[in-house]
């Protein structure tokens, strides 16, 4: 899958991080707890991935 674009949304939904063209996002700054990954191909598909930083 070719990455268009990645946004990360806290639990409140709003977004923390977006990256485009690039399949790293850095979340070294971020506090734990538990965030949503967006990821949007090339081709608009989208998907969904819950991340739980400890």
């Amino acid at each position: 899958m070719e990455i268009g674009q990645l946004t990360l949304y806290n639990t409140l939904g709003q977004p923390v991080s977006s990256i485009l063209n690039s399949n790293v996002i850095n979340t070294s700054k971020l506090p734990s707890g538990i965030y949503f990954l967006t990821i949007i191909d090339v081709q608009d598909s989208k998907t969904v991935r819950q991340l739980i930083k400890e």
